[in-house]
Parts: structure tokens; C-alpha cells; sequence
């Protein structure tokens, strides 16, 4: 009942009925008032509308040209603005008397308010999004200078390099070390770091991408700088993500998983393997687990 009475549609066939029924009970004075209109009266109507409607039309088009944030908003600040002449250009023709300046001051008061209103609107959006870009600059620039990013990234590059997809027994030791298929194994001295870090990447990359998907950074600033390496992480750590999934929930690197679905050509291996879809060969991929994991040694009796 509340989302009945709270849904938008039920407002408008509230006011459209309420209408119809206000037409009923002035139907003698709407038919003088429309006896009253003439062919020239008509014509300058429509000469109006038209060419109010195309001032508004090229107004909108140039603003979202070029300032295009602001595209979503406009089209309902073009209909209130068209709305409102609309309903000045009536009040002036036809309630307006000679000598009256109560109506005029009303029109102008009316006008300008929407204009201080939709102007307010537009500045607002355009400090959000330069807001938002400063913001997205200085979070790359704060990556660009971290000394424990910068180590922690260079550790996984110099153990497994840049190219091919970790180990999934390396990344099931790392998430889940108790797992059946590596309880018997340990991680190699020289590559714990690393594979502890691959998480650290994940969870940062996570953070930008969470920024991205809730509009807290500039998207296409992060995408021309980032777009190439967020769609590397999936396929470089796709095992780390896949087994994080499986374990605690669909929510687990969501973000890194839906900009990649959004910015990948082909769409995320991660979301098209849990359809159920057979993707083959991920890319050049660590088989030998030899490489990184060793056996248990057995403590003595």
C-alpha cells in the first residue's frame, strides 16, 4: 500500500483526474474563454511556443556540449522553463489588463526565479565535477607516490612477472590454507611476500573501483590512466578473485568484477565462468606448482 500510494504514477492519475473533473464544473467558462480565440491569437501562440521551444532546445544542447555532467539534469530544467513561460505568456495575454502591473511583476519575479534556480543548479554541478576530478587527481597521485604500493607491486613483478596468471594452488594457499588440495604444502620462503601482496593490489584496486561505480571519481580520467592494468588484475589474479568469491560471497572484489565487465570488450571471465560458461585458456598461466609451493617438512617425534 505505502509503495501504491508513494509510486509517482499515482500522482499523475490523481492530478489528471482532479483535472478532468475541474473541466466538468468550468466547462461553460472554458467554452467562452475559447470563443474568444482568434486566428491571430492562435498564430501568435504558436509562433511563441515554437520559438521558445527551439531557444530552449539549442540552450540545452550547447550546455550539455559543453558541460556534459550536467546532460542528466537539463531536460528537466528545459521543462520547467518551458512550463513556466508557458504560463507567463498566458497570464500576460489573457489575465493581464491594461494598467495592471501586479501580474507583470508576478511573470518577471517567476522568470527570474526559475533562471536563479536553474543557474544555481548548473554552477552546483559543475563544482561537484571538478570535486570529483581533483579528488580522482590526487588519490593517482598518492598511488603514484606510495613507497609500500610501489614495493608491494614490484615484489609480485619480480616473483611471477607481468604477463601470466598466478598459480591457482599458489592462490588457494594464500586464501585458504587449509585447503585439501595444498594442506600438505607450504609456500616457498621468497614467494610468501608476494603472494600475500597480490591481496593488497586486490584490495586497493577494489577501492578505485568501488570510487568508479559509485560516481566518487572522475570515470574517465581513471579509465584513460587506469583501464589497461584493472583489466590485467583479473586475469593476472584471477584465481585470487575466483577462490575469494567462492568462499566468501559474490560481494568479494564485486567492484573490480563489474568495471571489468563494464570495460572489457569479451566482459569479466570471473561473471562468464560463474554462468557457467567454458572460457578455456585464461592466458599463459603458472602450472608447475614446484615453482612455488614445497612439501611439509614433518616436525620430529
Amino acid at each position: 500500500m505505502k509503495s501504491f500510494i508513494l509510486h509517482r504514477n499515482t500522482h499523475i492519475t490523481a492530478a489528471l483526474c482532479i483535472l478532468i473533473a475541474l473541466m466538468i464544473i468550468k466547462l461553460d467558462s472554458i467554452s467562452a474563454l475559447f470563443s474568444k480565440i482568434t486566428l491571430l491569437s492562435t498564430l501568435q501562440f504558436l509562433f511563441f511556443t515554437f520559438l521558445f521551444s527551439s531557444i530552449t532546445l539549442f540552450a540545452k544542447k550547447e550546455i550539455a556540449k559543453r558541460f556534459p555532467e550536467t546532460s542528466k539534469g537539463l531536460g528537466v530544467i528545459a521543462v520547467i522553463m518551458f512550463v513556466t513561460m508557458l504560463l507567463s505568456y498566458y497570464l500576460y495575454t489573457i489575465k493581464v489588463q491594461p494598467g495592471d502591473s501586479d501580474y507583470q511583476t508576478t511573470i518577471a519575479l517567476l522568470i527570474s526565479s526559475v533562471l536563479v534556480g536553474s543557474g544555481w543548479w548548473v554552477q552546483a554541478v559543475i563544482s561537484k565535477v571538478a570535486s570529483r576530478k581533483s579528488h580522482t587527481i590526487n588519490t593517482l597521485m598518492t598511488q603514484r607516490n606510495s613507497e609500500l604500493f610501489y614495493n608491494k607491486n614490484k615484489s609480485i613483478s619480480d616473483a611471477f612477472g607481468f604477463k601470466k596468471t598466478i598459480n591457482e594452488n599458489l592462490a588457494k594457499k594464500t586464501i585458504l590454507p587449509h585447503h585439501a588440495d595444498v594442506s600438505d604444502k607450504k609456500i616457498k620462503d621468497e614467494y610468501i611476500d608476494p603472494a600475500r601482496s597480490v591481496l593488497y593490489i586486490l584490495n586497493y584496486y577494489e577501492f578505485i573501483c568501488s570510487g568508479i561505480n559509485n560516481d566518487d571519481f572522475d570515470t574517465h580520467l581513471i579509465k584513460d590512466c587506469l583501464s589497461g592494468i584493472i583489466l590485467d588484475i583479473e586475469v593476472r589474479y584471477f584465481y585470487y578473485i575466483k577462490l575469494a568469491r567462492s568462499n566468501d560471497g559474490k560481494n568479494s572484489f564485486e567492484n573490480i568484477v563489474k568495471v571489468v565487465d563494464m570495460w572489457s570488450s569479451s566482459g569479466s571471465m570471473i561473471l562468464r565462468q560463474e554462468k557457467g560458461e567454458q572460457i578455456g585458456n585464461i592466458t599463459t598461466s603458472f602450472t608447475c606448482d614446484d615453482d612455488f609451493l614445497e612439501d611439509k617438512v614433518s616436525s620430529p617425534p
